[in-house]
């Protein structure tokens, strides 16, 4: 065929039929492949599901993302967590399982080393333990199951990391569980990519929070409705990017400001009266001071301003 000018393939470009398919230079089992087809179904930025942390065993801290401190020393650890039993084992597995089928809130569970557990202890684990010298006596027998009896969960904990090579404490790098210094479990987290794409406005957050608030809040009270689970009644929900922390702050402002304003309206009061003494004075200041206030509350408002921390 006659070579085409670079005036006429400019000419004839847009009259080609478009191509529906990408092409490959790789089978479908090649890496290239692999990560072409990963590259074309990742969602921009803004999209990305944020992660959120549910923990059991410590202290929340209203002022962290993250709860779980580097110095072992500073850690404040819940002195009631103990989920050695079959009952709070059982629990704990179920709050794996009410995650994942939590669809309003939940993509998908991230980690929940309990499943690999409840795995290892169904068809390999027999009952034995690590000695001292690191010598393995875990496995060889009959498969003990899920759940482990309390004298045992410890040495069955102890035989998993072993048999993980210490990664169920540490995966993906976020720490899953925590032991004590006798090998007691005293902190467990399970991660879950959550709906929360971080492009929500404040008020889609909040409702957001307030969901996740609630959804807690049910399953330490289902926790507590027994004397087996009752010391698991203390977990709380954290996202890695801060939002929550961000919308307890909030919630806390609104909160009290009921309260704020009464005590300060009153305080003002009182200030005018003693200082005037006279009450019909003291009647148009406050009524002065709260016209202004919610004057410039309402243009801010009607002018499309978001009310924040420095207004309240």
């Amino acid at each position: 065929p006659p070579r085409l000018t670079t005036r006429r393939r400019v000419q004839v470009a847009p009259e080609l039929e478009a191509q529906k398919e990408n092409p490959s230079l790789w089978p479908e089992s090649h890496n290239q492949w692999i990560a072409n087809r990963i590259d074309t179904k990742v969602p921009p930025a803004e999209t990305y599901p944020i992660m959120v942390n549910i923990n059991f065993g410590i202290v929340a801290k209203e002022t962290s993302m993250d709860p779980l401190s580097e110095d072992d020393e500073e850690q404040e650890w819940d002195s009631e967590f103990d989920m050695s039993s079959e009952a709070a084992q059982s629990f704990m597995l179920e709050t794996c399982d009410a995650l994942t089928s939590a669809q309003g809130l939940v993509r998908m569970v991230r980690s929940c080393w309990l499943y690999d557990f409840r795995s290892y202890v169904s068809s390999q684990y027999s009952g034995g333990s690590v000695s001292g010298d690191g010598a393995d006596y875990c496995d060889g027998g009959s498969p003990i199951g899920f759940p482990v009896p309390q004298d045992r969960f410890r040495d069955a904990v102890r035989c998993f990391r072993e048999q993980r090579g210490g990664n169920v404490f540490d995966l993906g790098g976020d720490k899953s569980i925590d032991l004590d210094a006798s090998g007691n479990v005293r902190y467990s987290r399970f991660q879950v990519w959550s709906k929360i794409t971080g492009g929500e406005s404040i008020a889609e957050m909040l409702e957001i929070y307030e969901d996740w608030e609630l959804w807690m809040a049910e399953r330490n009270e289902e926790a507590r409705a027994s004397p087996a689970t009752s010391m698991l009644d203390k977990g709380f929900q954290l996202d890695a990017n801060g939002k929550f922390l961000e919308m307890s702050t909030i919630d806390s402002l609104q909160s009290g400001f009921a309260t704020a304003a009464t005590l300060s309206v009153s305080l003002a009061c009182v200030a005018i009266l003693l200082t005037t003494l006279n009450a019909i004075v003291t009647l148009y200041a406050i009524l002065t001071v709260i016209g202004i206030v919610l004057s410039m509350l309402t243009l801010m408002v009607a002018g499309g301003f978001m009310l924040g921390v420095l207004e309240s």
